[in-house]
């Protein structure tokens, strides 16, 4: 009973979370609408949100992006995130996740910060996010974003690339969700190891 309880938890979040990103709105039909009585008290409740603060914070929820064929591009899991609607943008805390590509994992990530920018559908991660390859390379970047348009991800801030016999320092990477065809630029060092 308590997993049928989280799963419908889960939905009504996401439920709440697209509407606030798309911009929804409820209003009462004209047919309806009845003028207040002038006896009626407002009933107290909350009170309005201040412009600086998040219209929705929901704590442990799960975001996903997908292409236009609606092959999963990315998942994002966060302990707590925050809707901003004015902004459009949603921002998640102690984040962990995964890039995909063809449907399979191909970079697993944790970072302190993500924001999705609903406008672009890019995600930045930052704070300092480490990532791992299913074959066991590994990044360390200040900021990774991936961009939504293009399908490459950018690691910005002083990148660090290991492999097998190899690290690879540069101040910027672009490259594929699974790191096939990286690109390098800026101050790049390459290192051989044992």
């Amino acid at each position: 009973m308590k997993r049928v309880g989280a799963i419908l938890m889960i939905g009504v979040a996401a439920a709440v979370i697209l509407a606030a990103v798309v911009g929804l709105r409820r209003t009462t039909p004209p047919s309806t609408a009845t003028a207040p009585s002038p006896q009626a008290q407002p009933a107290p409740g909350p009170a309005p949100a201040e412009p600086d603060q998040p219209f929705l914070n929901v704590e442990g929820t799960q975001l996903s992006g997908a292409d236009a064929q609606g092959r999963r591009l990315w998942d994002l899991k966060a302990t707590s995130l925050q809707v901003d609607r004015t902004k459009n943008i949603v921002t998640m805390n102690d984040v962990s996740g995964q890039l995909f590509e063809n449907e399979r994992p191909a970079l697993a990530f944790r970072a302190p910060k993500a924001t999705f920018f609903a406008a672009s559908r890019d995600v930045q991660l930052s704070g300092g996010v480490f990532g791992r390859t299913p074959d066991g390379r590994t990044l360390r970047a200040p900021v990774v974003r991936w961009d939504h348009r293009n399908a490459v991800f950018i690691a910005s801030g002083g990148v660090i690339v290991t492999q097998r016999g190899m690290s690879i320092r540069a101040d910027r990477l672009t490259s594929d969700a699974a790191m096939r065809r990286p690109r390098f630029s800026g101050n790049i060092s390459v290192q051989v190891t044992q």
